[in-house]
C-alpha cells in the first residue's frame, strides 16, 4: 500500500470516528441545554463550529502524520495508519471536549446576562 493510499484511508477513518464522537457530544449538549431556550441554540452552534474545526484539524494531522511515518520513519503502512489514527482521534476528541465546555460557558454567559 502506498503512502498516499494509507494517508487517504487514515483521514477517512479519523473523520468517521470523530463524526460518531461528535454526534454523541452533540446529543449530550442537547440534553444539558434543555430548558435554556434560545441561548441553547447559540451554544449548539458554537459546539458544531468548534467540533467541525476540530475534525478538519484532526484529519489534516492524520494525513500528514501517516505520510511522515511511512516516508521519513520507514514504518509499515498499516502500523503508520493505526498510529496516526490514534494520535489524530485523541487530538480531535480533546478539541471536541474543549468545544463542549466552551458552549456551556457561552450559554451561561448569555443566560445570566
Amino acid at each position: 500500500m502506498s503512502a498516499k493510499a494509507s494517508s487517504i484511508l487514515s483521514v477517512a477513518l479519523v473523520v468517521l470516528i470523530l463524526l460518531i464522537l461528535g454526534s454523541f457530544v452533540f446529543l449530550m449538549n442537547v440534553l444539558m441545554l434543555n430548558g435554556f431556550g434560545r441561548e441553547g441554540g447559540v451554544a449548539l452552534t458554537v459546539t458544531g463550529v468548534c467540533s467541525g474545526i476540530g475534525v478538519i484539524l484532526a484529519a489534516v494531522l492524520a494525513g500528514k502524520l501517516t505520510k511522515f511515518f511511512i516516508v521519513k520513519q520507514g514504518w509499515n503502512p498499516i502500523l503508520a495508519m493505526f498510529g496516526a489514527v490514534a494520535a489524530a482521534v485523541l487530538c480531535g476528541a480533546a478539541l471536541e471536549g474543549i468545544a463542549f465546555f466552551i458552549s456551556l460557558g457561552v450559554v451561561e454567559a448569555l443566560f445570566y446576562n
